[in-house]
Parts: C-alpha cells; structure tokens; sequence
C-alpha cells in the first residue's frame, strides 16, 4: 500500500536512543563537482567528487524524570566549560517510521552549533547543527 510520510512520522536518534521532544530535522547532501575539461574540448565537462552532509533539528527544552535535559549531550559538545571534542561524538539517525519499517540515514557527527532561544508565551527550543564526519552508515531514506 501506498504511503505519504509525514512530521508525525519523523524520529531522531542520537547514539541509539530516541530524543523525545523534537519540533523538526532536517539533513541536506550535497556533492563537489570535479572539471574535467581537457585543451581541445568545445564545452566544459565534470564529474561528482566528494560527498558532504550536515543538518540541523530544534529540540523542544524539556527536564525529564531523572532532572536532565533531554538532547543535553547533544548540547554540551559545544556549550561547555573544557575542551570541545577533536573526534566525531556521537552517531545519529533521522528516520521516517512506517510501522515495522523504517527509512533512514545513520552518520557519525560533530555538533557545531547550538542556539537556545525563549520566546513569551512558546515552549524554549535548542536549535542544534551538525556536520557528517566521514561517509553515511546506513542509508535507506531513498
């Protein structure tokens, strides 16, 4: 059967556990673009080169039942008092669920910026960007 995928279908998951309160995500790919025009050709060629892939979700602000909040370790690669990191931190996997089924796209990441905003009368967001390190672990979003 047939199956349009929604919001109510997304799920992020940050070292293989599932961040409960997330408003959105988002992943963009892209790929270089290598010239191969050699002396004598009358139009430009190229070829794909090197793959690269970041995104960014916003996580509602939320103390759950142990006084944590969730995505925190998401939140202190970067707001911290030490040293960041200097290797990928965290393995992350965006999906769209259909039942038993899932499409996906799993990666190692670094967490390269973090917002928090406060607005009256909305629920406080962290807004969090990540970049890929090294290729994709699973793909089966497309």
């Amino acid at each position: 059967m047939a199956k349009q995928f929604t919001g109510i279908d997304g799920a992020l998951y940050v070292d293989g556990v599932k961040v409960a309160r997330v408003s959105n995500w988002s992943f963009t790919a892209s790929v270089d673009t290598l010239e191969i025009t050699s002396l004598g050709d009358y139009a430009r060629n190229y070829v794909q080169g090197v793959q690269s892939f970041s995104g960014s979700a916003t996580l509602f602000y939320y103390e759950n039942a142990s006084n944590l909040i969730e995505g925190r370790a998401m939140m202190t690669d970067v707001i911290r008092t030490t040293q960041t990191p200097t290797e990928p931190t965290h393995t992350m996997e965006l999906r769209f669920d259909n039942g038993s089924q899932a499409r996906r796209v799993a990666f190692k990441c670094a967490l390269n910026q973090v917002e928090i905003s406060a607005t009256t009368g909305e629920i406080i967001q962290a807004n969090v960007s990540f970049t890929v390190c090294g290729p994709l672990t699973t793909v089966t979003m497309v």
